[in-house]
C-alpha cells in the first residue's frame, strides 16, 4: 500500500510518501496550493490513504489548530474517496528540527523541517498500526 502524509500548516504543509514500505520526506508546499498539488501526487504514486497530523495538546484535547486542520481537510478536494486517518502530531515539528540540527551539513533546515515532521506523522501512525 502507498500512503501519503500531511504536516498541515496556516502557510506550508509538509508531504511524506510511504512508498513501498519506504518513508520519504517528499517536500513543502504551500498550504494556498495543496489541493492542486495532492491530486498530482495522489494520482503519480498511486496513494490508497492520506494520514494527517493533528494537533493535541499535553492533555489529548484538541486545540484551535486541529479544528482549524479538520475543516481544511473537509476542504480538500482531492481528499473526497481518499481513506483519511487523522493522527496526533503532538511536537513532531520540533522532533523534526531537533533530529535535522544533529545532522552535520543539514542548509535550508527551515524547508525540510515540515516534510520531515509528516515523516514523523506517518511512522507514528505506522506504529500505532501494529499494535
Amino acid at each position: 500500500m502507498n500512503y501519503l502524509a500531511l504536516d498541515i500548516g496556516t502557510k506550508f504543509t509538509g508531504i511524506c510518501l510511504y512508498l513501498e514500505g519506504i518513508c520519504i520526506p517528499y517536500k513543502r508546499i504551500s498550504t494556498d496550493n495543496l489541493d492542486r498539488s495532492l491530486f498530482k501526487i495522489i494520482e503519480e504514486n498511486q496513494i490508497e490513504k492520506i494520514i494527517i497530523g493533528i494537533p493535541l495538546n499535553m492533555k489529548g484535547e484538541e486545540t484551535i489548530m486541529s479544528k482549524y486542520i479538520r475543516k481544511f481537510s473537509q476542504s480538500i478536494s482531492s481528499l473526497n474517496d481518499m481513506e483519511i486517518i487523522f493522527v496526533n502530531e503532538l511536537l513532531t515539528s520540533k522532533d523534526a528540527e531537533k533530529t535535522l540540527k544533529n545532522r552535520e551539513g543539514i542548509q535550508n533546515i527551515k524547508e525540510k523541517i515540515d516534510p520531515v515532521a509528516a515523516c514523523l506523522i506517518m511512522e507514528n501512525y505506522l506504529d500505532e498500526k501494529k499494535n
